[in-house]
């Protein structure tokens, strides 16, 4: 030691040599992103991975918490709002059915087809909009709404059902006469792009056209 202590430039050769050897037999490594040297290799075999979506234990509700829990977790825990599937209604129905308004080229004669031969009650006409009129007619919980504009729009929908075209295509009424209903409408003259057939749901059905083409569905489930 007394040796070494002399020769302060032996020290300064010793120890970078130790140095220097460390590094060659050292692998590097990153971790985080930094370079770290360690002692040993790197294992090959890849990190484990957290289980996927799919293997995870499926979300089970319990009661009294506030979203889903999996099992093993606490009762009431909250689970990320993403996993939330909650059963509550966001529409609160003011009453059990839906009106649907068509645009009319001939009142009248729409009016007298949905009233006389289909059966809805006229309930009423109002103004609507600068010169407009809307004809009302019951239909259960419904009302169709058959509006009169003061000037015809550019464009008409195109006839052919659910082939023609996109979008609203037609109605459906649950009757219990399916079969006088039929009678009723071919007297009339009406088209039928569907017969009146088995449906394979249950029941029967069939698909008529109103004096505008219009399809209207007739479905008959007892």
């Amino acid at each position: 030691m007394r040796e070494l202590a002399a020769e302060p430039g032996r020290v300064a050769a010793l120890v970078a040599g130790a140095v220097e050897r460390a590094a060659r037999e050292d692998v590097p490594r990153v971790l985080g992103g930094a370079v770290a040297l360690s002692g040993h290799r790197a294992s090959s075999r890849p990190a484990a991975r957290a289980p996927s979506e799919s293997l995870r234990p499926p979300a089970r509700r319990v009661e009294g918490a506030t979203g889903l829990a999996t099992p093993g977790s606490p009762r009431g825990v909250r689970i990320a709002p993403w996993r939330r599937r909650e059963a509550e209604m966001v529409l609160q129905l003011a009453k059990a059915g839906m009106d649907v308004a068509i645009v009319v080229t001939d009142a009248e004669r729409m009016v007298a087809f949905y009233r006389d031969t289909l059966g809805l009650t006229f309930q009423r006409s109002r103004e609507t909009g600068p010169g407009g009129t809307m004809h009302l007619l019951e239909c259960g919980d419904s009302l169709l709404k058959l509006l009169d504009p003061p000037e015809l729009p550019p464009h008409q929908h195109a006839r052919g059902g659910t082939r023609a075209q996109t979008g609203l295509r037609y109605l459906t009424i649950h009757v219990h006469n399916i079969d006088e209903l039929v009678t009723r409408c071919e007297a009339a003259g009406c088209h039928f792009p569907v017969p009146l057939r088995d449906s394979t749901g249950g029941g029967r059905y069939c698909q008529l056209e109103d004096p505008e083409g219009n399809v209207v569905q007739l479905q008959q489930s007892d």
